[in-house]
């Protein structure tokens, strides 16, 4: 036997207008909750029926969500595949959708992005990190029904819905593994999406090159500290000044650290 919270919102909202019509039909709470667990094997309790039908509440996760192109929905989707994860918390069913980053100004855009996504104000939270650099900054989105979405969406599929606005798209990626200084660059683990970053960057006549900067098991230095590579990781340069200007006049950081180093090479 299913429990109601263990359903996906999709189904949820099948079984909250089935609940519906059933009721119309003259079928009382407990015969609907019966019917259900009959029929569909799922376990519902009446006074949840009751609350349904009443408008009293709606299914979890059934709260208005837009998930449609959109200039934010693009730069969510690049900062999410840059720098962020998904997770489900398995004991207390809460789906979440996590930013963690050092800059709050990177923390905010992302906060604002998803904002609108979801329709309600998402806080960000100052913590502690004694692994890494200190203090990092963390967006939480629990909402079940954006989790299921980019759940099972493939890199590729969620690349294809964020190039739908492909400079906010751009900044977001940048903003989450971007740096500036006398050049811009772009690193990541995955060949596919810097390749597609490159080609979102050419299709704005921004000129850039990809190489193999690590090797999978070469020791690599992160803020003082060694590693050894689990991965390779490719990088795209954006090295010529012109295409630096077009680059901060087109795309930009979000991040403004980032954006006045890539300024002041201007100058």
């Amino acid at each position: 036997m299913k429990k109601l919270r263990s359903l996906k919102v999709e189904e949820k909202l099948k079984l909250y207008e089935k609940v519906k019509n059933l009721r119309e039909k003259g079928l009382s709470y407990k015969k609907i909750a019966e019917k259900i667990a009959k029929d569909l094997k799922i376990k519902i309790d009446p006074t949840t029926i009751s609350a349904w039908y009443r408008n009293l509440c709606k299914p979890a996760g059934a709260s208005s969500i837009n998930l449609q192109p959109s200039p934010e929905f693009s730069y969510f989707l690049g900062a999410l595949i840059g720098d962020g994860n998904i997770r489900r918390k398995i004991h207390n069913y809460h789906y979440t959708v996590r930013l963690r980053v050092q800059d709050k100004d990177f923390a905010i855009l992302f906060a604002k992005a998803a904002s609108k996504i979801v329709n309600k104000k998402i806080k960000i939270r100052k913590e502690k990190d004694f692994t890494r650099c200190g203090e990092r900054f963390l967006v939480a989105i629990n909402n079940k029904r954006l989790w299921e979405f980019l759940r099972w969406k493939s890199l590729t599929q969620l690349i294809e819905i964020g190039k739908k606005f492909p400079a906010q798209f751009l900044k977001g990626l940048f903003d989450a593994e971007g740096s500036s200084s006398s050049k811009i660059q772009f690193s990541n683990t995955s060949l596919l999406l810097v390749r597609e970053v490159s080609r979102l960057l050419k299709n704005l006549q921004i000129n850039c090159r990809v190489r193999l900067a690590i090797r999978k098991g070469e020791k690599v230095r992160i803020r003082d500290k060694i590693y050894t590579a689990r991965k390779n990781i490719y990088v795209l340069t954006v090295s010529k000044k012109a295409d630096i200007q077009k680059f901060v006049r087109l795309i930009g950081f979000g991040i403004k650290r980032k954006q006045r180093k890539a300024m002041s090479f201007l100058r």
